[in-house]
């Protein structure tokens, strides 16, 4: 998840330089990519506590509050009120979807938080 989330503000940056806007940090954040992975994993955590990794529809239900919380770690809380914050969510959330590993990767992710 997070490769994808990089990996489009590099794409969205790009753009920046031909007039397009990219994303702010929020202004307590440094620029470099040194996160809090602890409270990432707790927030993480608490999302799919109650998740039954076997239940697809319970995968794709919480695939997206995991990416929204995954793209607000990398970006800062501030993202959320950013205007290019919904459609970062749903590109990332489309390229899920059509990738045929993201579902093994997810129940991954899910048993590794869960344990």
């Amino acid at each position: 998840m997070l490769e994808l989330v990089r990996a489009l503000d590099l794409s969205r940056k790009r753009r920046a330089g031909s007039g397009g806007q990219t994303p702010p940090r929020s202004s307590g954040e440094p620029a470099s990519t040194t996160h809090d992975l602890g409270a990432l994993r707790r927030r993480l955590m608490a999302l799919i506590s109650p998740i039954n990794a076997t239940d697809e529809a319970a995968l794709r239900t919480i695939r997206r509050p995991l990416l929204q919380e995954v793209i607000l770690w990398e970006f800062g809380s501030d993202f959320r009120q950013h205007p290019e914050f919904a459609g970062m969510v749903e590109e990332v959330d489309q390229a899920l979807e059509v990738d045929p590993q993201a579902r093994e990767r997810l129940v991954r992710l899910i048993h590794q938080l869960q344990k």
